[in-house]
């Protein structure tokens, strides 16, 4: 799974995703794009780095 596709393992910078808003059925849909890591398309999916 790619929760968060930029991320590196020997990088100091902590992603944070949050998902808001979204229909049951759209969570259908996001579930599968996850493994492919592109959840983050979908206008419902905010990353933050910190």
């Amino acid at each position: 799974m790619k929760i968060e596709p930029n991320a590196r393992i020997n990088s100091k910078d902590f992603y944070v995703t949050i998902i808001h808003n979204i229909s049951k059925v759209k969570v259908l849909c996001l579930i599968f794009t996850v493994f492919f890591g592109k959840h983050l398309s979908f206008k419902e999916v905010d990353v933050y780095k910190a």
